[in-house]
Order: structure tokens, then C-alpha cells, then sequence
């Protein structure tokens, strides 16, 4: 019957030789996927494909571009040596290239990375590790775009797609890579007199820790986490600050400003701020700019030079999650200033927007006029689809 259906229809015969074909190559493949034990791979040469994946999202890395796609590992006496050739990619409408890579074990602890020389070309740099374990993520930071961007992620690595290409162990040399130094403990700084004009205490030594009532002006910036360098994010911040002290009880208020990064302009939606227990509570919007928050408020949980903080620019592009940061608080530049000093009006004079605790639609005034081009197309898509569902049952009927 069979054959005589194919003599009918050639295409039937044509089908069936392709799928005995598929379900060969099915099986080498399976066999050959098989016969390599990830966690006992004998000494060679193997390529597989990896991708730069969210830290916590099941998700790839706004940064993933930097990464070519492939890695190669190298085995040698049961220790796997990882290269990751890097590439030029565009971040936020800006080209960029991976040029530190951090990476971790299972315990959070760093392993040494190395710049390989041998397989570093024009477009970027390998980087070589020796793999602290074979699971499917490897946790880690990069750093991008001259060290604005530090992020933390995780290697994702695709062990279907090993394969071995060499059963010889090649001998490269590689560079190494200094580890970054350790961020130093955090410690109170000791106030210094303040001679600039505008305060009313220069001849005083302000005890920061038992501020009369009253309104003091300081110095303030968003800095990394962990590392001892501005945040991306520090631009979305006014460099001075306010605190009112009232009843020993001190509130900081900080005013915000749009950022850009490359094509786009962004301003600050959402901030959380450590509190003396240690746990994180949301900041108070106290001013808004078309919609946008241009000033926060918060009770000060110590008086240290670092305040751990997360902020939010809600930026579709960076997704909408908190970036982890530091406000580092510069009490050298500690001023007091007018008691009636309306907490309103930035710094530079300029008033910041009008009391508000709802919260933000958008990013931008672009992004709000983006979303009702879409509600707008949207909708008319649907009255549409209405129409000719109508029209259809008509001419049916």
C-alpha cells in the first residue's frame, strides 16, 4: 500500500527519506551529547555557547552584546580553564566593549581572571578563568562602557552544545588582570569648620552627631555598591542635598534631575533607603516635574559617610528593577542655612515641581507621549478588528 502511495505522490517518498535522516542525526547527536561528562571531561580542547544573562531574571543582560556567543574550555588534569572572546557592542545607542570581567563561585568568593593575549583581537579581549564549578550559571560583574556601567550577572552556560574539538591541551599565555581592592570599612568622617558663604556657623565645628534644629545644606553623590566610584545613575542626582533636624530626628531631602544614556533620557521613579534596623524602606516622593519625581525625602538611619540606597529609573531597556547604590554623604561641606528655607526649591534656585505622592506614569514627557501613541493605535486597532468581525457575520448571514 505504501509503496503504491508513493508512486502516486513522490513528495510522500521525498518526506519519509528526510525524516529517517532527521531521526539519524537525532541519534549521533544524542550519542555524541552522551558520551561527554561535563563533570569528568578527559584532558582536550571543547567549544560550547554561552550568553550573559540577568543576575536574578531568567533573562539575557542588557550587556549580553559584548560576548561573541562562543567560549572555549581547556582541560587539563580535571582543571577546567574557561576563554570568553568579548566584542564592540551598542549599550543605550553607545559602543562598547567588556573590560572587566568579575567572577564567583558558588560561595560568592572571587576567582582569578586573566586577559589572554593570544586570543585577544581588535574587536575586544578574551578573558580566561579557571571555572569554579559546571553548573549552568556562573555568577559574576562586568564593567562596560569606561566604568560607568557596572553590573552584576551570570554566564549562562549552554552544555548541550559542548563539544570537543581537540584532544591536545595547547600551552597559552595569558596576562594577568589585577583584582580590584577591596572596598574599605565604612567609617563616621570628622567634621571639619566650614567657611564657604551662605552658612551661618562658620566659627563653629558642627557635631554631626547632635545637629541643633534647624535646615543644613551638604555635598551628596550616588556611588557603586561595592566599588569606590560614582554610580551610572549619579547624574540623576543634584550634588547637594538638604537635612532637617527636628528633635534629634534628621531627614534628608535630595533632589533629582533627567539623566541620559546615549539615546536615552530618563529620570529617577523610585528610591528605597536602608533604615537603622538595616532593612530597606521606600523613600518619599516630595516634588514632581511633569509627572516625574524631582525631590525625595527620608529619615537618615546613621550618620555614616555611605547610606545604602536602591533607585529605579524604570526604564524599559534596564527593566524595571532597583539598582543597588551608595549616597555618599560628604559632611566636610556641612552648612547651616536658613531655618525658613523652602525645602521646595532646589539648591540652584530652581523650584522642582509641586507636592505629589502618586506615582509616575512614565519616564519622560517622550515616554508618556509614546504610551498614548500607542493606547491611540491601540485602540483604533480594536474598533477595526470590531468593524470587520461585524461586516463578516453580515455577509455570512
Amino acid at each position: 500500500m505504501l509503496k503504491n502511495l508513493s508512486k502516486r505522490n513522490p513528495l510522500i517518498t521525498l518526506l519519509s527519506v528526510m525524516a529517517v535522516f532527521v531521526f539519524i542525526l537525532m541519534g549521533v547527536e544524542t550519542v555524541r551529547a552522551a558520551s561527554l561528562d561535563r563533570e569528568n571531561l578527559p584532558d582536550g580542547t571543547y567549544e560550547l555557547e554561552i550568553a550573559l544573562w540577568h543576575a536574578t531574571n531568567d533573562a539575557p543582560s542588557m550587556a549580553g552584546g559584548v560576548l561573541t556567543g562562543d567560549a572555549q574550555i581547556i582541560v587539563e588534569n580535571g582543571i577546567y580553564t574557561m576563554f570568553i572572546p568579548t566584542q564592540v557592542a551598542n549599550i543605550m545607542g553607545q559602543e562598547a566593549t567588556l573590560e572587566a570581567l568579575r567572577v564567583f563561585d558558588l560561595d560568592g568568593n572571587p576567582v582569578e581572571v586573566s586577559a589572554s593575549a593570544t586570543f585577544s583581537t581588535a574587536s575586544g579581549t578574551t578573558f580566561a578563568f579557571q571555572m569554579p564549578h559546571v553548573e549552568e550559571f556562573i555568577a559574576v560583574e562586568v564593567v562596560a562602557m569606561n566604568g560607568m556601567m557596572t553590573q552584576n550577572a551570570r554566564l549562562r552556560l549552554d552544555w548541550d552544545t559542548l563539544v570537543q574539538t581537540s584532544s591536545e591541551v595547547p600551552t597559552i599565555p595569558v596576562v594577568p588582570v589585577p583584582p580590584a581592592s577591596p572596598t574599605p570599612p565604612v567609617t563616621p568622617v570628622t567634621p571639619t569648620p566650614d567657611v564657604s558663604a551662605g552658612s551661618n556657623n562658620n566659627s563653629d565645628i558642627l557635631d554631626i552627631e547632635n545637629l541643633a534644629d534647624g535646615i543644613y545644606e551638604l555635598e551628596i553623590a550616588l556611588w557603586h555598591a561595592t566599588n569606590d566610584a560614582p554610580s551610572m545613575a549619579n547624574n540623576a542626582f543634584v550634588g547637594t542635598a538638604r537635612i532637617h533636624v527636628e528633635n534629634g530626628v534628621y531627614t534628608m531631602f535630595t533632589y533629582t534631575q533627567p539623566m541620559s544614556f546615549g539615546t536615552i533620557t530618563a529620570s529617577l521613579q523610585s528610591m528605597r533607603v536602608e533604615t537603622a534596623s538595616g532593612n530597606m524602606t521606600q523613600a518619599t516622593i516630595q516634588t514632581r516635574t511633569s509627572g516625574n519625581p524631582t525631590s525625595f525625602s527620608f529619615t537618615m538611619p546613621h550618620t555614616n559617610q555611605f547610606i545604602a540606597v536602591q533607585v529605579n529609573p524604570m526604564v524599559a531597556l534596564m527593566g524595571n528593577d532597583y539598582i543597588d547604590a551608595r549616597l555618599n554623604v560628604n559632611w566636610d561641606t556641612l552648612t547651616q542655612i536658613a531655618s525658613d528655607t523652602d525645602l521646595t526649591i532646589a539648591p540652584s534656585g530652581a523650584t522642582v515641581g509641586q507636592t505629589s505622592t502618586t506615582p509616575a506614569v512614565a519616564t519622560s514627557d517622550s515616554a508618556n507621549t509614546a504610551l498614548y501613541q500607542a493606547a491611540f493605535m491601540t485602540s483604533g486597532l480594536a474598533i477595526g478588528l470590531y468593524f470587520a468581525k461585524t461586516k463578516s457575520k453580515k455577509v455570512s448571514a
